[in-house]
């Protein structure tokens, strides 16, 4: 009856390491397929051309901007506070030339004010747009703010970096070690250690999500966010302790079986990789 077992236990890991031999054999020859699909697959990457890497980060920033008069800037704040439609604003704008001196500098339009408002905007906050692919016959691109410039975004709201934490800081409860934050954590301890004493370490997290942008479903965008570890969870999980980096460029199938195919997985997954490859280069 002992043997009987013995045998049978024997079977059994031959059985078990026939089917795990199997399975290692079936995913190589996946592997295989797909390197061989991959080379099949009619698209181009694109070099893009980067930037100098920023080695330092100048949070400190102007609020001040010069309108060509008082009135201009004041009635400008009014559009942008209350969200005016054009039409409206067009109307407002009518009614304030006709009983404002005729020294009082205001927009000849609301347009050419909108353009003028534009055109102060901070290049920290400006996006690029780099074409990384084609495929199909379609160029895709990414468009993209450079990492440094998302952070100063961050940091230059003082409510946020009032709140940030640079330096390791130990939480406890009732004697006892707890972990809230990551800079709670060992890792920071001993990350911090490492480092020189004017140095501190800034917390990157990216998350990205797919979302609809109508209801038909038929317009989607793919944006991904920055935040960092250094904001304490309560504060950042408010909506200005987050901003966008970039949307990521997605691949367009001509039929539904196209969409299904290996090949295009392939090709959609590469195009998700250059889009990261980018963003980190920058």
């Amino acid at each position: 009856m002992e043997v009987t077992n013995i045998i049978e236990d024997v079977d059994n890991d031959v059985e078990e390491d026939e089917v795990e031999d199997d399975d290692v054999d079936e995913r190589e020859m996946e592997d295989d397929e797909d390197e061989k699909i991959q080379e099949d697959v009619e698209f181009e990457l694109i070099d893009v051309e980067y930037p100098p890497v920023a080695k330092n980060i100048d949070i400190t920033t102007s609020d001040k901007i010069d309108f060509p008069s008082k009135e201009f800037g004041n009635f400008m704040s009014l559009l942008v506070k209350w969200d005016l439609s054009d039409a409206c604003s067009n109307e407002i704008l009518k009614f304030s030339k006709s009983i404002a001196r005729d020294d009082v500098v205001l927009p000849t339009s609301v347009k050419q004010g909108r353009k003028f408002l534009d055109q102060l905007a901070k290049p920290h906050t400006s996006f690029k747009k780099v074409p990384i692919m084609k495929y199909n016959n379609e160029t895709y691109y990414l468009h993209y703010r450079q990492i440094f410039d998302t952070i100063k975004e961050l940091l230059s709201n003082n409510d946020i970096f009032e709140h940030c934490v640079f330096k390791f800081t130990p939480l406890y409860n009732r004697g006892q070690r707890i972990y809230s934050e990551q800079f709670n954590g060992k890792w920071w301890e001993k990350t911090q250690n490492t480092l020189p004493n004017v140095a501190n370490i800034l917390s990157i997290i990216l998350y990205s999500d797919a979302t609809t942008c109508d209801q038909i479903g038929k317009l989607s965008e793919h944006p991904v966010y920055l935040t960092l570890g250094n904001i304490p969870n309560w504060r950042r999980n408010k909506p200005d302790a987050k901003v966008l980096l970039c949307y990521l460029p997605i691949l367009k199938a001509k039929t539904i079986s196209e969409k299904k195919s290996r090949r295009f997985l392939l090709t959609k997954k590469t195009l998700f990789h250059k889009a990261f490859d980018v963003r980190y280069e920058n």
